[in-house]
């Protein structure tokens, strides 16, 4: 044993403490956001899925035949509309879901039902005609 080798007690009882929560906490919440992704990799397609890595917004059909285009950085999403301007709306979660998870929510709320999704969000600027 050579002097570097030595290592004194007090440094081995501090370092060899259990984990604390919070330290579990983070190393799985890579893991859950990691999960996450893949769920939602598995649901969208493939050029769903290049979009929304490139950080472009990527569309969604709802149930009642609309179009939404849902931005990839902030999850804003807009309701495309013929003649007219498009629509924003905001759903926000009231604690911190995965990325992936949100992504996802959001997809299934729209395409299962459109008219629940309408009313739970917030519309973003301006008057709201249903």
């Amino acid at each position: 044993m050579t002097a570097s080798d030595y290592v004194p007690y007090s440094y081995r009882v501090i370092r060899a403490r259990p984990e604390s929560s919070w330290e579990r906490y983070r190393r799985t919440r890579l893991t859950v956001g990691e999960r996450a992704l893949g769920l939602l990799r598995s649901y969208l397609t493939a050029e769903q899925w290049r979009a929304l890595c490139s950080g472009r917004s990527i569309q969604v059909r709802g149930s009642r035949g609309g179009y939404y285009e849902m931005d990839a950085g902030s999850l804003a999403v807009r309701r495309l509309r013929r003649w007219r301007n498009p629509v924003e709306y905001c759903i926000a979660a009231p604690f911190d879901y995965p990325y992936g998870d949100r992504a996802l929510a959001l997809i299934l709320m729209i395409q299962t039902d459109e008219r629940l999704f309408r009313r739970t969000a917030v519309r973003v600027g301006g008057l709201h005609l249903r």
